[in-house]
């Protein structure tokens, strides 16, 4: 299917400001001009590893790029889904969708049709219930009652963001966070900033990693 940009008008105003013209952007990205001009007309497919070279050279998120080119990050049947971080040792979620550096494009096998958020488990702290490179989707609604007696991704009031199951605490604004890790120790009457609920489990057979985009 044929990509088109979404805003010339933004991708030149990128240029400019970078001091970047097609040709030096194509040179920084390691294509021939030509080939830059065909992603931009739609006659050829934008690849991931460019969306990063020219996330880089135009200093913007490559979020924002891929969105710009009209890149869906919606997942589907055999559909495709960026990663919007990662879960990591001690319950840590860590969120990257804002940054410029590289970012991962998973094909994830499902067939539903609700938008998610996907994190990726960097290890086998939370099995048997997950395993390092399953991923989980969570909502994009921020509803902390939504959270309540569910697995979901919940902010701290020092800023930190941690993956737990949640429950209800001694008081209003408390919560009581249990890890799936049975070694790690509840946390208690913890006040929460925000909280989005784990929507959709992706087991390992359902994901393939892709250095291309579909």
């Amino acid at each position: 299917m044929a990509r088109r940009i979404v805003s010339n008008p933004w991708f030149n105003a990128q240029l400019k400001s970078n001091g970047l013209n097609k040709t030096r952007l194509a040179r920084a990205v390691g294509i021939h001009p030509s080939a830059l001009s065909n992603i931009l007309s739609g006659n050829r497919r934008l690849q991931l590893d460019e969306a990063n070279k020219i996330a880089e050279a135009l200093h913007r998120p490559v979020v924002e790029v891929l969105e710009r080119f009209g890149i869906s990050f919606g997942p589907g049947l055999g559909g495709s889904g960026l990663l919007s971080g990662q879960i990591s040792s001690e319950d840590k979620a860590v969120f990257f969708n804002e940054a410029t550096g590289p970012v991962e494009l998973k094909y994830i096998d499902l067939s539903i049709g609700l938008f998610y958020s996907f994190l990726e488990f960097t290890t086998n702290e939370a099995a048997p219930r997950y395993f390092a490179g399953e991923l989980i989707g969570i909502q994009e609604e921020n509803d902390l009652d939504a959270c309540l007696g569910a697995e979901a991704v919940v902010g701290l009031k020092d800023g930190t963001a941690v993956f737990k199951r949640v429950q209800p605490g001694s008081g209003p604004g408390l919560f009581t966070l249990i890890s799936l890790n049975q070694s790690r120790p509840a946390l208690i009457d913890v006040p929460l900033e925000w909280g989005y609920a784990v929507g959709v489990h992706v087991p390992i057979n359902a994901v393939r990693s892709s250095d291309k985009l579909p």
